[in-house]
């Protein structure tokens, strides 16, 4: 009971721990773009943007609901489709064996869906900011 207190503000806890876990992994992809900043300038830009997705998923920002749910949807079509584009022939040594690419793939695209059902679900929770 006292885990929940330091969750985010949510009626529901499903929605909360979805929050939490989106709102981490946005956390960790800014903290990896930061950490790569002599190699990759770019990360100036991108880590702010991770960073404040994460404070938007915590706060259930309506904004970064959208922002999410766009990039689950891109990434749950296109992972599939990258792996059936792997599979071709393109002439450079041997190909990978194709269930272990789909084994690699589908927790994340079985994720993907959970997220988005658990956010399109609980849409009226999320407030403009």
């Amino acid at each position: 009971m006292m885990m929940w207190r330091y969750m985010p503000k949510a009626r529901s806890r499903l929605l909360a721990f979805a929050a939490a876990a989106m709102a981490a992994f946005y956390a960790a992809i800014g903290i990896a773009f930061a950490a790569n900043l002599m190699d990759r300038p770019v990360g100036l830009i991108i880590a702010p943007l991770f960073a404040l997705l994460a404070w938007g998923i915590w706060t259930l920002s309506r904004f970064a609901r959208w922002v999410t749910i766009i990039w689950i949807w891109l990434m749950v079509i296109l992972m599939p489709l990258g792996l059936i584009g792997s599979l071709g022939p393109n002439g450079q040594g041997a190909q990978p064996y194709w269930g272990a690419m789909l084994a690699a793939i589908t927790p994340i695209v079985v994720a993907g869906l959970f997220f988005l059902h658990v956010f399109g679900k609980h849409k009226r929770e999320f407030k403009w900011p």
